[in-house]
């Protein structure tokens, strides 16, 4: 008792499970092919499974790849081409035993090439926005943050990244963090982040804007320290255009 730290039931209590260990010991080839068939017949069912999920991506497959690629003309990639890759391993992984590999080429003559090893900050942004619009719709993401996806962008692309933007607003929250009037334009609601050195420290501030200040922060985003009345009508011009296309959107 002294040894165990216990009193006469729990010495009781203990040699029943030693007696319980020793047992399997006693029989520890019937135990030792027990546990390999079980080990068997769950590899057997890992095996269906990953299978079945390798066969359920081909189909979907060609589906992502026509989404995709629409959402990708919608963003100005006039001359897209989209493929997805699947190579089997023989490791079976949390993902299954397929290593999937997206494909694109942006341009007319180039290679298809993988998605990572596309170049462009600007063309990267824009993929991955129209990753994130279709793949939104399926998996029912609340929240989308994009931070700096005008990278590399304006004009007519802009317009198309925002109104894209938009559309995604529909069925998720979208935050987007942009210095490019076309996009901020298009927000339902804007806030203003600014950074100050108070103190000999570094405080970030976070202001909601009205309806007028949007315009007047659009409106420095089109002319600079500078803002004159063409600059401000420009900026509620710009504001007005988004809110009539946010419109249509809704009447689709």
């Amino acid at each position: 008792m002294q040894k165990y730290r216990c009193d006469e039931e729990g010495l009781l209590k203990l040699t029943e499970k030693k007696e319980q260990e020793l047992e399997k010991y006693r029989h520890f080839e019937e135990e030792k092919a027990r546990a390999q068939k079980l080990c068997q017949n769950a590899f057997v069912k890992l095996e269906q499974a990953a299978n079945d999920l390798s066969s359920k991506r081909r189909k979907c497959a060609d589906l992502l790849c026509s989404q995709l690629i629409k959402a990708l003309v919608d963003l100005n990639f006039l001359d897209v081409r989209f493929e997805i890759h699947m190579d089997q391993t023989e490791q079976i992984g949390p993902g299954g035993k397929d290593v999937v590999t997206f494909y694109i080429a942006t341009n007319p003559g180039e290679a298809l090439k993988p998605l990572a090893a596309v170049a462009s900050g600007g063309e990267l942004s824009r993929i991955m926005l129209a990753v994130k619009s279709v793949m939104a719709q399926k998996e029912e993401i609340e929240t989308l943050i994009f931070d700096e996806i005008d990278t590399g962008i304006s004009g007519r692309t802009a317009q198309k990244v925002a109104k894209r933007l938009s559309e995604t607003a529909k069925g998720s929250q979208v935050i987007c963090i942009s210095h490019l009037a076309q996009i901020v334009s298009m927000a339902d609601t804007h806030f203003l982040i600014e950074k100050n050195a108070e103190n000999e420290r570094t405080t970030t501030h976070i202001t909601k804007l009205s309806e007028e200040e949007s315009i007047r922060e659009v409106a420095r985003l089109l002319g600079g320290a500078e803002i004159t009345k063409n600059v401000l009508d420009t900026a509620k011009e710009m504001k007005d255009m988004a809110n009539r296309t946010k419109e249509s959107q809704i009447t689709k």
